[in-house]
């Protein structure tokens, strides 16, 4: 998320040293024990364990099979935490939402990790933030909740800046402020489910062409037309995830559209040139 030669920064605490090490995909608290324990009292030594998929996570990305597997002493493991930059502002504009309740769960999460020794400094102080796995994922968990970035029409969630407008509208900020209030024209797609990819981005312009002195980018008219296509599948009802995102480019009518490299995989990753890691990117962002 962060670049690979991030430098690592470390959280001291009685039982365990967790450590905050800049992956190449993402960004995950890790913990080294200083006694055995079960990924279940691990879950919940961390208040994770309300959340089934917390720990469903922490066994896929430590490639474990069983909740009931002993932990090894002084082995480092993921936590399904994920850790962000604090601005020094606010936990809204550091994580990227408009919902305040998500971000009263990150601070009341963050406060618990120091009240109970898991941290020692604050995330104002150290500027680092800690965000659950579940804040951002587990819909199907007891309190889901929609990853980042997700739109979707029937539901005003947290972290899209999505609000409900008056009758049949509602405003989806993505689209940028031409087409961001989207009619909901009726509800034959509900229960549908689609994961919107532009291809490219980043780094990666993908094919380029100069007409009349400008520079035309393949992937700002892929992205155009893959917004165009999650608005009209709100309009029915659906659900839509979009896996490459720009923060500031929304849907464009301009013949020429502006090349630039800020595209984020879902939900705020930096896009890697090679393309084998690109493609993985994406696939994990859908899983």
């Amino acid at each position: 998320m962060h670049g690979h030669n991030a430098t690592i920064k470390t959280l001291i605490f009685s039982l365990m040293i967790p450590l905050s090490i800049f992956g190449q995909n993402r960004q995950y608290w890790q913990v080294k024990l200083s006694r055995p324990m079960t990924v279940s009292e691990l879950m919940t030594k961390y208040k994770l364990d309300e959340y089934d998929c917390n720990a469903a996570q922490f066994l896929k990305i430590n490639a474990l099979a069983a909740r009931n597997t002993s932990l090894a002493i002084g082995k480092i493991y993921n936590l399904p935490v994920w850790i962000y930059d604090f601005n020094g502002k606010s936990i809204r504009s550091s994580v990227g939402t408009t919902d305040l309740d998500l971000a009263k769960t990150v601070q009341s999460f963050n406060a618990d990790m120091q009240k109970t020794g898991l941290r020692q400094t604050t995330y104002q102080s150290s500027h680092i933030l800690l965000v659950p796995y579940h804040v951002f994922n587990c819909r199907g968990s007891r309190k889901a909740t929609l990853p980042k970035g997700v739109v979707e029409a029937a539901i005003t969630e947290g972290s899209e800046s999505v609000k409900k407008s008056s009758g049949k509208t509602q405003t989806y900020a993505i689209f940028g402020r031409k087409y961001q209030d989207v009619p909901i024209l009726d509800k034959r797609m509900k229960g549908k489910i689609f994961y919107v990819e532009g291809g490219h981005g980043g780094p990666d312009p993908g094919a380029q062409a100069k007409v009349g002195g400008r520079t035309l980018c393949e992937d700002e008219y892929a992205y155009d037309v893959s917004l165009r296509v999650a608005r009209e599948l709100i309009q029915h009802g659906a659900t839509v995830f979009i896996i490459t995102r720009d923060p500031d480019d929304g849907i464009r009518d301009g013949e020429f559209l502006t090349c630039d490299t800020d595209e984020q995989t879902f939900p705020d990753l930096k896009v890697p040139y090679n393309q084998k890691l690109r493609l993985t990117q994406r696939s994990d962002a859908v899983n």
